[in-house]
């Protein structure tokens, strides 16, 4: 069946590539390419039956609700792995409502709607000071958010922290410096890193023969090996990791619910680099990163565990409780020591993901780090200060997700603190929204 998306043409069908994008076509591969032919490389699902689209080219609200749901009206597609992103500030909720639409409604096994999956990049944003939570895309109660791991299980030194971030995935860091990526290349296109030079105008790096963007890749005098690369790099690489484990996760197991998905994510993740100091240990005996979520994504475990006797989620539901300080409180500007905030959670849930809303006048919402500390004892870092969105207001509201808390029941006194970690803007805490996910 044919599930592919021409975002150009606004039509199903084979969705063409740029000139000078590559970028589809290597991370499909990296999900997918085939197995046991002789050519190439191997994807992590080998056999996998792909969609394509290329709507990361011809971007609207539009296609995107056809990419992602309307294409696929019968639910075939168990996944959507999204390697885009950006480094501002987005409290745009149309990504989730897709997203919750997809969870109720798509990828059915006979016939019940099992939830279709979403894996997005945390993104590449680490050295400009970018928060993966300053995008509700990738910071809700649907999304998979995956950052990136070099071969030595250390964090990218491009990938974006978060405490909505559920897994890492290998993305290698650059290949000048360390191992990358292998995967497939536009046919013909590749070439000896030796004979590639920076284009700065065309954003690519390009063949010195004909100054067309292209990508390192072995023994190129072999014309067949001129269609992968080695130079794969970034999220967007480690995004198309994770969702090709969760391709053999659900071939496996292919009942098991959206819910369930994450949750043996959490669970069976492996933490790596642990003098990391970002590590917590949650209440509920899980281990969190801003750094690299729960860990290195383990298929080979969640399928041990949904393979033998699994139970699965009960019933889910949100609920949210809001609170008001009165008098608002104001922010030392530039000040290490912040403030903090004491509020009580009456609804009892166990957590699978918590989002807070916070509403204030503060002139610069790009310097304040906010801390979030569970009635278990857990902290978080919901954002990161002095961060790349910059100027963005929380006069409306802005809200941090995290998934560190999973696991942990909502009730009890929960504790935030606002830093300034900036000159020159100031402002009060005036309001704030706790909403819960969970069982």
């Amino acid at each position: 069946f044919n599930l592919s998306r021409n975002s150009n043409t606004k039509e199903m069908g084979d969705p063409v590539e740029t000139a000078n994008s590559s970028h589809g076509t290597m991370c499909t591969g990296i999900i997918g390419a085939r197995a046991f032919n002789g050519k190439g490389v191997r994807g992590v699902a080998p056999f996998a039956k792909i969609a394509g689209s290329n709507w990361l080219s011809y971007q609207s609200a539009s296609e995107l609700e056809e990419a992602w749901t309307k294409n696929d009206p019968d639910g075939k597609i168990i996944l959507s792995s999204n390697s885009w992103g950006t480094d501002f500030a987005e409290p745009y909720t149309y990504y989730e409502a897709l997203m919750e639409y997809a969870a109720n409604n798509l990828r059915k096994v006979g016939g019940v709607a099992k939830g279709k999956l979403f894996v997005l990049a945390a993104g590449n944003g680490r050295e400009d000071h970018h928060d993966s939570g300053l995008s509700y895309a990738s910071s809700n109660p649907y999304v998979i958010t995956v950052a990136g791991l070099k071969s030595d299980n250390t964090y990218a030194s491009y990938s974006s922290p978060g405490s909505n971030i559920l897994v890492s995935g290998y993305s290698g860091n650059y290949y000048q410096d360390s191992a990358t990526i292998g995967t497939t290349y536009i046919a013909g296109r590749s070439a000896l890193a030796e004979n590639l030079t920076l284009d700065s105008t065309k954003n690519c790096y390009v063949r010195n023969s004909d100054n067309q963007c292209s990508m390192p890749t072995w023994e190129a005098d072999n014309s067949a090996n001129k269609s992968y690369t080695y130079g794969m790099n970034g999220t967007s690489a480690a995004t198309p990791t994770v969702a090709g484990s969760l391709a053999l996760v659900l071939e496996a197991c292919p009942t098991l619910s959206w819910r369930d998905v994450k949750y043996l994510i959490a669970k069976n993740a492996i933490q790596v680099d642990n003098s990391n100091s970002s590590w917590v240990n949650n209440g509920a005996g899980l281990h969190h990163s801003v750094d690299y979520g729960f860990g290195l994504i383990n298929p080979s475990g969640m399928i041990n565990e949904c393979q033998n006797n699994y139970t699965e989620l009960p019933p889910s539901s949100f609920f949210s409780e809001d609170f008001d300080p009165n008098p608002d409180i104001a922010i030392p500007d530039n000040n290490r020591t912040g403030i903090s905030y004491d509020f009580t959670v009456t609804g009892n849930k166990i957590i699978e993901w918590i989002g807070v809303t916070v509403t204030s006048n503060h002139t610069y919402g790009g310097d304040l780090e906010i801390y979030l500390t569970s009635p278990a004892g857990t902290t978080t870092r919901l954002m990161k200060g002095n961060n790349s969105g910059g100027g963005y207001s929380l006069s409306e509201g802005f809200r941090y997700g995290s998934v560190a808390f999973m696991g942990e029941s909502t009730a009890g006194t929960w504790t935030i603190k606002i830093v300034d970690i900036g000159n020159e803007d100031s402002g009060n805490l005036e309001s704030l929204s706790f909403t819960a996910f969970g069982h």
